[in-house]
C-alpha cells in the first residue's frame, strides 16, 4: 500500500472499530509499576553504598530480562520515582499515575490483577 497500512492491517482497524460501535470492546487506561526492593547493608560507608546499588541493579536487571523474555518495552524510572511509588496505592488520583497506556477490554484480564 503507498500509504504504509498493509490490507491485514486496514481489516484489524476496521474490525476495531466495528467492535467499538457495537459495544463488544471498550478501550480504557492502564499502568504498570513495579517496586523492586533489595536487602541492604546500613547506608554508613561507600563500601555499602556501592553493594546496595549493585543488589539493586541486579535485581532490576533480572526484571528487564523478564519484559525481554515477554517482548514488553520497560522503563526504568530515575527521575518520577515519588510519583510512581505512590501511585502504586489503590484509589489514586489519575495526576499522581504516570505513564498511563491504552489497552482494550479483550487484553485487560491479563493486566488485572484485582486483588486490592
Amino acid at each position: 500500500d503507498t500509504h504504509g497500512i498493509s490490507n491485514d492491517d486496514s481489516q484489524e482497524l476496521t474490525e476495531g472499530i466495528r467492535a467499538l460501535r457495537r459495544g463488544d470492546t471498550v478501550n480504557g487506561l492502564h499502568h504498570l509499576t513495579i517496586f523492586v526492593h533489595v536487602p541492604s547493608l546500613p547506608m554508613d560507608s561507600d563500601d555499602h553504598r556501592k553493594a546496595n546499588n549493585k543488589a539493586l541493579d541486579k535485581a532490576v536487571g533480572l526484571i528487564e530480562g523478564c519484559f525481554v523474555d515477554l517482548n514488553v518495552k520497560s522503563v526504568r524510572e530515575w527521575m518520577a520515582l515519588e510519583t510512581f511509588f505512590w501511585s502504586q496505592l489503590p484509589g489514586q488520583q489519575e495526576a499522581l499515575i504516570g505513564r498511563r497506556g491504552k489497552i482494550k477490554s479483550s487484553n485487560f484480564a491479563g493486566f488485572a490483577s484485582l486483588h486490592n
